[in-house]
């Protein structure tokens, strides 16, 4: 068999303009969620496509403090006298103060 020849890398700037690599995604919702969302972005004055971009901005960013805020929790681990030690010594405090 013949190879295909290998399709030429798109344009990585459009009139001056960067464009990221996109890719299309397929959902299936319910026609009615699909209609809420599609008044829902009429009333924001923008595209369904530009809805789902802002939605999976966010989502990302959510994960991405779960995922730092859970790192950190694994650091601080077993480490907790250590830690109201250090914020004692922060407020001026001789000795921590005790949890009831």
């Amino acid at each position: 068999m013949a190879k295909r020849p290998r399709k030429r890398p798109r344009a990585k700037h459009h009139r001056n303009v960067y464009v990221d690599d996109m890719a299309a995604l397929i959902i299936r919702i319910p026609d009615g969620k699909r209609e809420r969302l599609k008044d829902l972005a009429c009333a924001r004055k923008q595209s369904v496509t530009k809805l789902f971009d802002e939605m999976a901005t966010v989502l990302l960013a959510e994960y991405d403090a779960e995922t730092r805020f859970r790192a950190r929790a694994a650091r601080g681990a077993g480490k907790a006298r250590r830690g109201l030690q250090l914020l004692a010594k922060a407020r001026g405090e001789g000795r921590p103060r005790r949890s009831r």
